[in-house]
C-alpha cells in the first residue's frame, strides 16, 4: 500500500500503473485520430502526440470514473509548450478540467462545461522545471467542489469549481501554439 501524499493524506490506492503497456486493466486510449493525434505505449511510457497546429488531446484510462480523489502522474514534454491531466471528465465533449504546465514555468487550471472553455486560475512557479525533457509530478485533489493542485509535490493552486463532480481521468498534449509529444509515467489515484 502506497500512502496518498497530498492533504487529506487519506484514500485508498486504486490506480497505480508504470503506464508502460495497457497491461493494467484501465483501458488507457490507444491509436491514432484525426489530425494526427496519438495516444500510445512507447520506450516504457505513454505517449501523447498532436501533429498539426491547433488541437489539444485527452488519453483518458476509460476503464473507471472518480468522484473525489488524489490522481498524480509523471510528465515529460518532449516536443511543444505545454501538457497536462484531465480529471472529472464526462464523455469526449466534456464536461471536465484541465490542470496544464508549459515549459516557461506557467500553469493554467481550465473548466470547460461541454460548450464553452474558461481559465479559472493561472500563475507561474518556481517549482515547475522548465524546458523540454523535463520531468515534472502533477497532481490534483478533488474534493467535493474543492480543487487543489500540485507539482513535484508543492501546492500551486487551490480553488473550487462545479462543473462536474466525477468522471474520466486522462493526460494531454497540447498544440495550442505548436506540435506536441508528452510522455506520462507512474500514475496513481487515492479514492477519498
Amino acid at each position: 500500500t502506497v500512502p496518498n501524499p497530498y492533504p487529506p493524506h487519506t484514500g485508498n490506492l486504486t490506480l497505480n500503473d508504470e503506464l508502460k503497456d495497457n497491461s493494467e486493466g484501465y483501458n488507457w486510449d490507444e491509436g491514432s485520430f484525426g489530425n494526427g493525434e496519438t495516444c500510445s505505449f512507447s520506450g516504457g511510457s505513454y505517449h501523447v502526440g498532436v501533429s498539426l497546429q491547433g488541437p489539444l488531446l485527452a488519453c483518458d484510462a476509460e476503464a473507471f470514473t472518480f468522484s473525489n480523489f488524489a490522481y498524480e502522474v509523471q510528465m515529460n514534454i518532449l516536443k511543444g509548450d505545454r501538457g497536462g491531466i484531465f480529471f472529472r471528465q464526462v464523455g469526449t465533449q466534456g464536461p471536465y478540467y484541465y490542470f496544464s504546465i508549459k515549459i516557461d514555468g506557467s500553469y493554467e487550471l481550465d473548466r470547460y462545461n461541454g460548450n464553452t472553455s474558461s481559465m479559472l486560475q493561472g500563475g507561474a512557479s518556481a517549482v515547475i522545471k522548465r524546458g523540454l525533457n523535463q520531468s515534472n509530478l502533477l497532481a490534483a485533489v478533488a474534493q467535493g467542489s474543492d480543487i487543489d493542485l500540485y507539482v513535484n509535490g508543492q501546492s500551486i493552486l487551490q480553488s473550487t469549481g462545479s462543473t462536474t463532480s466525477q468522471g474520466l481521468i486522462g493526460v494531454a498534449a497540447d498544440a495550442t501554439d505548436q506540435l506536441a509529444e508528452v510522455a506520462f509515467s507512474n500514475t496513481r489515484v487515492w479514492i477519498l
